[in-house]
């Protein structure tokens, strides 16, 4: 979902982005100018971390999982580095692919304090069978009220379908239903909301579902998304 356009000037990069923008609100598309920036070759090649990267095509091509993980310390002690959130989307995707734990301990600090590496953390997580401290751990950053709404339904779709390693099926269904009875009753949550009521489904027992029976009304169930799946 990136472009990356070179042109001979910064005169005409500026130009070719302007068009550039232009033809993708044409076709409905929204750009994020926030995102969108002119630099020189040199500095977007270092950005890329082509070297560091090149490092993690050739043991991921050698399935050497030892140093996968050796990397993945490597990287992890150097936060300053430029493009460092998309080298750790990497890590992340090879980790999960040759299953290298070295990573697990950080998934949740990354979940709350980096959210663009949610989805990469939460799916190499997925790889392991997942221990009580892990899903406790998760389930306190759901806790909080300050999660965005992205990070929020890629966690409800992790627990959901997670695999864990110890029973922690009713810290889930607790935590279920206090995400759905928590939020406002308003358009827009709705798909969020319907993924906890899968969870509070798979983890559940008859008490949790009998207590949003009970909380449920016709102004509650605004949201057409969370009407569908809870009346499923």
């Amino acid at each position: 979902d990136d472009t990356v356009i070179f042109a001979p000037s910064e005169k005409a990069a500026r130009e070719l982005k302007r068009k550039h923008h232009l033809a993708l609100r044409a076709v409905g598309l929204n750009p994020n100018a926030a995102k969108s920036d002119v630099v020189r070759a040199s500095v977007f090649e270092a950005k890329r971390q082509r070297e560091f990267n090149e490092k993690i095509d050739q043991e991921a091509a050698a399935k050497d999982a030892t140093q996968i993980a050796a990397l993945a310390t490597d990287w992890r002690s150097r936060r300053d580095e430029d493009g460092w959130e998309p080298v750790m989307k990497r890590l992340y995707s090879v980790g999960r692919q040759f299953r290298v734990p070295c990573l697990r301990s950080v998934v949740a600090s990354d979940v709350v304090e980096l959210p663009t590496l949610a989805d990469h953390a939460l799916s190499y997580l997925a790889r392991f069978d997942v221990t009580r401290a892990e899903a406790e751990t998760l389930l306190r950053v759901v806790k909080r009220a300050d999660v965005p709404p992205d990070v929020d339904i890629r966690l409800a779709r992790f627990l959901c379908d997670a695999v864990f390693a110890e029973p922690v099926s009713e810290k889930i269904a607790n935590m279920a239903v206090l995400r759905i009875e928590r939020e406002e009753v308003d358009h827009g949550l709705g798909y969020a909301k319907g993924l906890w009521l899968l969870a509070l489904h798979k983890h559940g027992k008859r008490a949790h579902r009998e207590r949003l029976l009970k909380w449920a009304s016709l102004e509650k169930l605004v949201d057409e998304q969370f009407r569908l799946h809870f009346m499923y």
